[in-house]
């Protein structure tokens, strides 16, 4: 009587301190049952040792239920430490239903969008990603659902309409018997833009190797070809027939000249001669020689300071942006606004093209703007690759020259455009001044 049958043993749980618990509770039972029925008639005793039989199991189910209670406990203080740890976690987290729509997203996932988290619960997915990848993001996720482990790169939209590329890892689990998918997804826009300029220093280094073979190549051919139609010219009559075709020989090799120079400093391979200038003698040449055509006005605000700079460069720089600023009315009339002076104060901008590092202040700023379509992101993504042109007539030299020239000079480029917003291009570059000049304009200012 009072025993623990080993079934019932093997019943109770297997903790040192629950089955101390149960020892001691059945113990104390017997001991009581056995004093009940020394002291009482028959019927008293044989209920008491009905109850003292029923003592283990009831001491198991308490040890049971009060194991349960701790397990409980623990699981609530391990989900918490879970939430925490998803809240912080550098990755993008997301959970969607078979719907595609966000169950559950982290504040990584929200400060990344731009958005709070409770205005993207139940959002379709999809709705987050451009227009042309949410075909193949469905099929991703289907292929997810289906058990299969999914690795991809995927696009989604910021405030502001900007792009966050992200690599997603995709699968699927059981929640309250409904299957839903998970979503970690990491930030990829600085290895990109490492991958960016990597590429970007191999293809320019490329073209440098090439342009520069080439150049060597074209020049020779060109000096001969002159210098026969220059000699060829001297030796007919000045109202021979003859004659103006070497002239027009002649001004066909300055131009293929003017070609091999640009595409020089697209790979800033420029003379960076020092010569003594004037800003506003520069600009006067800029209205006067001929660069836009007739109905496009130029606007100049000018410093009229005289000093020692590479003339070639500026000029170069100067012309390429005018043109390609009046191109960008494509015939219509057009105003082009230029600005070349000493700037003493840099301005931030939030977005746009920015190459290069700001000089020591002041810098000599040459900046031109139009007030034409603008470019759209695709466009500016490729707009200072050589040889690109969305005109027909364009050489796409221009804006690659500025670029090249602006790393030759250690300058700092940008750009600022959009849709319907008209175009600013800005080159920041150093002080060519004397030293004493700039520190007395420092001062003043």
């Amino acid at each position: 009587m009072g025993k623990v049958s080993p079934q019932i043993w093997l019943q109770a749980p297997r903790h040192s301190g629950a089955r101390l618990f149960v020892c001691l509770t059945a113990i104390a039972i017997v001991l009581v049952a056995t004093a009940v029925a020394t002291a009482f008639p028959p019927a008293v005793a044989l209920a008491t040792l009905v109850l003292s039989a029923l003592a283990p199991l009831l001491a198991v189910r308490i040890a049971h239920l009060r194991q349960l209670a701790d397990q409980n406990s623990r699981a609530a203080v391990l989900q918490k430490e879970i939430a925490s740890a998803l809240e912080h976690a550098p990755d993008c987290v997301f959970i969607l239903d078979t719907d595609c729509r966000i169950r559950y997203l982290n504040t990584t996932a929200a400060k990344s969008l731009g958005r709070q988290p409770e205005d993207l619960i139940d959002t379709p997915f999809t709705d987050l990603t451009p227009e042309e990848s949410r075909q193949s993001l469905r099929r991703h996720i289907t292929e997810a659902i289906r058990d299969e482990s999914v690795q991809t790169p995927i696009t989604l939209i910021r405030t502001g309409h900007l792009p966050l590329p992200l690599e997603a890892h995709c699968g699927a689990f059981l929640s309250g018997g409904q299957r839903l998918v998970y979503m970690a997804a990491r930030d990829v826009t600085a290895r990109l833009e490492t991958v960016n300029r990597e590429f970007e220093r191999r293809k320019w280094e490329s073209l440098r190797a090439v342009a520069g073979g080439m150049a060597h190549d074209f020049n020779n051919l060109l000096t001969t070809m002159m210098g026969n139609a220059s000699l060829a010219r001297g030796l007919l009559p000045e109202d021979h027939y003859a004659a103006q075709c070497m002239r027009n020989v002649e001004q066909a090799g300055e131009q293929s000249a003017e070609l091999i120079s640009l595409m020089l400093a697209a790979t800033g391979q420029f003379p960076s001669r020092s010569e003594s200038i004037r800003l506003d003698a520069l600009a006067r040449h800029a209205r006067n020689a001929g660069w836009v055509q007739p109905n496009i006005h130029i606007h100049a605000e000018v410093e009229p300071d005289a000093f020692g700079a590479p003339q070639r460069a500026l000029s170069t720089i100067l012309k390429s942006l005018i043109t390609n600023a009046a191109e960008s009315y494509e015939g219509s009339p057009g105003t082009v606004r230029v600005r070349i002076g000493f700037e003493h104060r840099h301005e931030a901008w939030q977005s746009g093209f920015e190459e290069g590092t700001l000089p020591p202040l002041p810098c000599l700023l040459v900046r031109v703007e139009d007030e034409g379509p603008g470019m759209t992101r695709e466009v500016l993504a490729r707009a200072f690759d050589p040889f690109f042109s969305t005109r027909f007539t364009g050489r796409g030299l221009g804006l690659p020259a500025v670029r090249g020239l602006a790393r030759a000079n250690k300058a700092l480029l940008r750009l600022r455009t959009g849709p319907d917003q008209g175009t600013t291009v800005e080159v920041w570059l150093p002080d060519y001044r004397p030293s004493s000049t700039s520190s007395a304009l420092a001062r003043s200012s």
